[in-house]
């Protein structure tokens, strides 16, 4: 069985009985089994920002595209159209 959780807060004090990350403002992974796995993973720029990380996050997708749209035929183009678009340095 797979479950999902995805918690989003506007304020920190709100919905305190749902989960939360064990520090900060993270993205939480728990695979429960044997062993248990439990990752938390944070963004930040290289200034340590966090909001600048998160928008680098974002950003990724869209710009690890650019060679695959460009190389494509002209038209308007959905991720259906264009092969599986994967980060720099992937093992293949």
């Amino acid at each position: 069985m797979v479950s999902i959780t995805h918690v989003t807060r506007a304020r920190a004090d709100l919905a305190p009985e749902w989960p939360r990350p064990l520090r900060g403002d993270a993205y939480r992974v728990v695979i429960e089994g044997d062993p248990r796995l439990d990752c938390e993973f944070e963004f930040s720029s290289e200034s340590g920002s966090h909001l600048d990380g998160g928008f680098g996050i974002t950003a990724m997708r869209a710009i690890n595209a650019i060679p695959a749209v460009v190389a494509s035929e002209p038209g308007v183009k959905s991720v259906f159209d264009l092969p599986l678009i994967t980060g720099r340095g992937r093992v293949a």
